[in-house]
């Protein structure tokens, strides 16, 4: 099923509509090789009232990052991994 034609799980007050997205939730989540990994991270689908796309990645009520594809916000969770302390 196309996830833009489902409910939305939220819409904030500027009218921006998010999704839950369990594939780059589940990849922040993954642990690497060394054990690094985005335990706290939630992924999301979100439209905006304009009509703009995007998956993004949250971390304690803040925005970590941003992709319309799925390539690219998997690349910035690996950078977001391999950064991590």
């Amino acid at each position: 099923m196309d996830i833009w034609t489902k409910e939305p799980v939220y819409t904030n007050q500027e009218g921006t509509k998010w999704w839950d997205d369990d594939e780059t939730t589940k990849y922040a989540r993954q642990k690497t090789l060394k054990g690094k990994s985005l335990p706290l991270a939630r992924g999301y689908y979100v439209e905006t009232i304009d009509g703009y796309r995007s998956r993004v990645l949250i971390d304690k009520g803040v925005i970590i990052a941003e992709s319309q594809q799925l390539e690219g916000i998997g690349a910035k969770i690996d950078i977001l991994k391999f950064l991590e302390d």
